[in-house]
């Protein structure tokens, strides 16, 4: 992962954030952006980019490079940990996973890019992990050190407050114990798990009058946000054109199956009574988890945050285990029902998934590697819009469809063009005509310029830059490689 990120860690707009809020904290300012408190992300990534950043005396950014690179590693032997300790240390089981791993697409894109689903996915599998580990062989510690790091994933993603009730689902249907002592640990696990989680929304709350940044509005997840669920699920398995109806008969078809001999393996732990194992129990663990976060996930973007992507890079905190679970389960499936043919079967099939994910694999990590990725990449380092703004006069207000990226290789000020609808919340800008208004008369008499990169095409909530010249009047003043400048006048 070092060598793949020659240019750099790629650098998203969340990423931006994560930086920004890092080298904020760095120079004493606490986690800020903007001037601005930290709320929208939660702390635990700008906390180990800085961590990184005194380790190595480095930038934040030369520091992320080595952190990500770092995470790859840890989150690669954490799910070979996972696969050993539920097929008796199988070294095919464990290649297999290892294979799933190195030879996906999503994987390498995530891990080479400055975000929180990496140390997430890390804190949330050695937490599962643990608690697994406490259902085998129950002991205090192992419950207490399991919930601290549930604690932290939570507190690296919002999503990861997830983790807690699966892990008290898991404790109450999972463990065989009297039901005094069940209640005994998820009080105790619960208690501890939410203490980071809860004390950074009360500094939000008392920092900036918000918790999470996110407003309450109905917005449903709709059957394009299933087709959405679906697809990127079934590419990370197989990434080939078939048909909606058979990626749905496919996928279905896989977790039922994958239900059903969690259920098998379980009904066969609680007939061992006294010969309990880490594998009768850690992917029930991981199939629980992912059910919660895909409820979840549906409830945040109907009433939370419409504009969530459901794409690998979401979805990957729970594709991942569920690969070990389903690796796990296949196996001790096939020791119980002394069947090696069917483990014999699986294992042709991620064979075949892996030899067609590893040429994506291979051309992703070529790409990134030679070019860079996000606004780390070549194109943006040559950017001409970035180097006119450069030159302009300090006074002259900014507005662009990317004022982050201006702020960040620039180090100029810069703001939003005005949005006539708001994605989060989906809802209608009241006010932007009267916006877009102000913005047009300060283009006219040269005191504003828009910036208009052409690369940045997901914000459909933008005007596009011709409803800026035809709607709005604000004329081109000059045409670049990789956009426009809009305007009347300028140096």
């Amino acid at each position: 992962m070092y060598w793949i990120s020659a240019h750099g860690p790629g650098v998203t707009p969340d990423s931006i954030e994560f930086i920004e809020a890092s080298r904020s904290l760095l120079s004493g300012n606490g986690l800020s952006v903007h001037g601005q408190p930290l709320v929208r992300f939660p702390p635990v990534l700008p906390l180990l980019l800085s961590a990184t950043s005194l380790f190595l005396h480095a930038d934040t950014l030369v520091a992320a490079r080595f952190l990500v690179a770092l995470l790859f590693g840890v989150n690669l032997v954490l799910l070979a940990i996972c696969v050993q300790k539920c097929t008796a240390y199988d070294a095919v089981a464990t290649a297999c996973i290892i294979l799933v791993f190195l030879c996906s697409a999503p994987v390498i894109q995530v891990h080479a890019r400055v975000m929180s689903e990496a140390p997430y996915i890390a804190l949330s599998t050695a937490g599962l992990l643990l608690l697994a580990h406490h259902l085998a062989h129950p002991r205090a510690s192992l419950l207490i050190l399991a919930a601290l790091l549930t604690g932290v994933a939570a507190a690296t993603r919002y999503i990861g407050v997830v983790l807690l009730p699966s892990a008290a689902l898991a404790l109450l249907l999972l463990d065989d114990r009297p039901l005094k002592t069940r209640s005994a640990d998820i009080a105790i696990f619960s208690g501890i798990a939410c203490l980071p989680l809860a004390t950074w929304l009360v500094r939000n709350t008392l920092t900036a009058h918000a918790t999470t940044g996110r407003v309450f509005a109905v917005h449903l997840f709709g059957i394009e946000g299933v087709k959405r669920l679906i697809d990127s699920t079934y590419r990370f398995i197989l990434p080939i054109d078939v048909s909606g109806w058979v990626q749905v008969i496919h996928i279905g078809m896989a977790l039922i199956l994958l239900c059903f001999a969690c259920m098998l393996v379980c009904k066969n732990a609680h007939a061992q009574q006294g010969h309990r194992q880490l594998r009768h129990f850690l992917p029930a663990i991981f199939v629980i988890y992912a059910v919660a976060y895909v409820v979840f996930l549906i409830l945040s973007i109907s009433f939370f945050d419409a504009a969530t992507p459901v794409d690998h890079r979401l979805l990957l905190p729970i594709l991942l285990p569920l690969a070990a679970a389903s690796i796990s389960v296949v196996w001790s499936l096939s020791e119980t029902l002394a069947q090696r043919c069917v483990w014999r079967g699986f294992v042709g099939f991620v064979l075949f998934s892996v030899s067609i994910n590893a040429s994506h694999a291979i051309s992703t990590a070529e790409q990134i590697h030679q070019q860079g990725d996000g606004y780390t990449a070549r194109s943006w380092a040559q950017s001409e819009i970035l180097a006119y703004l450069s030159s302009l006069p300090e006074p002259t207000k900014i507005y662009s469809n990317g004022p982050e990226v201006i702020r960040f290789l620039a180090r100029k000020e810069a703001v939003w063009i005005p949005m006539p609808v708001f994605p989060g919340a989906g809802r209608e800008n009241e006010h932007f005509q009267d916006d877009m208004a102000t913005v047009a008369e300060q283009c006219a008499d040269g005191t504003a310029v828009i910036a208009y990169f052409t690369s940045i095409t997901w914000r459909w909530y933008l005007p596009s830059q011709e409803e800026l010249t035809s709607e709005y009047g604000i004329p081109l003043m000059r045409k670049l490689q990789d956009g426009v400048i809009m305007g009347s006048a300028g140096p």
